[in-house]
């Protein structure tokens, strides 16, 4: 699964592997190109689904996801904004320590809810993929013993 959402000099990739969902932020454009990873649990991208269409709803304004590693905080947003007498939906990328990042990408109703959408998609995907990845191992497993597994009647004919 992967989609690309894009803003006038911004973007953000969903896509979903070994079991997780990446947001690939980037800018294009004005000189300035930024790249940022954000990797969500399955669990994560369905509550920020939720969070969407409540924002969309008008039950909230602003949900947020934290990852802390070391000294670095990574930070997405995805929030409803109202500045003069516009407003729309943004998903924004945020990261705090050495190489402070910040990356907007401003999205229509349409494009947000289809985010939300590929966001309920995705966490059911990765569940799945985990699933038939842990399914796949346990059958090599098993099949490594088999291999080592031989019987008497293989050693009788191995020995004459």
């Amino acid at each position: 699964m992967l989609h690309v959402f894009y803003a006038k000099n911004s973007g953000v990739e969903l896509s979903v592997r070994d079991g997780k969902i990446n947001l690939r932020f980037f800018t294009f454009g004005n000189g300035e190109n930024k790249k940022a990873r954000f990797v969500l649990d399955p669990v994560e991208a369905f509550h920020t689904n939720l969070a969407i269409v409540s924002m969309v709803r008008g039950k909230s304004d602003k949900f947020r996801l934290i990852h802390k590693y070391n000294e670095v905080t990574s930070t997405v947003t995805v929030e409803k904004w109202q500045k003069n007498e516009k407003s729309g939906y943004a998903v924004v990328y945020k990261k705090e320590g050495q190489n402070e990042i910040n990356i907007n990408v401003p999205l229509d109703q349409v494009n947000f809810l289809f985010l939300a959408e590929l966001l309920k998609k995705a966490s059911i995907k990765a569940v799945e993929d985990a699933e038939a990845l842990e399914n796949q191992k346990q059958e090599q497993q098993q099949k490594k013993e088999e291999k080592t597994v031989i019987d008497d009647e293989d050693l009788q004919y191995i020995a004459e």
